[in-house]
């Protein structure tokens, strides 16, 4: 059984959305103890409706993003899936393909289903180049499963 996501997986679902969560939601909660009526030439009203807007269109952005990725281990005749809370086994045989796609920065993963899972039909995941080496070197036969 080869990891298949990528270590960084945990930092991405987890402590950027529980830093951005905590902090910036006391900052907007702030905005409605300050006792100023302008900051710099914004009204404080003005003020505190931006910060809420930034506020929630920055958390639904990581709640479809980040907060999505999920942690994937890959044996020779089965696949792990797991929220770091459940994980779920599944057959090979119930996989399409294994979607890899390159940023740059990192490599994003999308593990598609033939049929439904308890995640869903696609899971995507994060991955590494040197996580992918290691995988195909142990089951060189899954190597028709992934798709650059």
């Amino acid at each position: 059984m080869k990891q298949l996501s990528s270590n960084r997986t945990l930092i991405f679902k987890t402590f950027i959305p529980i830093f951005w969560l905590v902090f910036f939601g006391a900052f907007t909660v702030s905005t409605f103890f300050m006792e100023e009526s302008y900051i710099g030439q914004i009204s404080i009203e003005f003020f505190r409706i931006l910060t809420i807007v930034f506020y929630l269109v920055g958390s639904a952005t990581l709640a479809l993003t980040t907060m999505r990725l999920k942690r994937i281990e890959l044996g020779e005749s089965e696949i792990f899936v797991s929220n770091y809370i459940k994980s779920y086994k599944y057959r090979l045989d119930d996989l399409e393909k294994i979607r890899i796609q390159n940023y740059g920065l990192f490599k994003s993963m999308k593990v598609i289903f033939k049929g439904k899972t308890s995640f869903g039909i696609k899971i995507s995941a994060i991955t590494s180049e040197r996580k992918l080496k290691k995988v195909l070197e142990t089951y060189p036969q899954h190597s028709e499963l992934m798709e650059y």
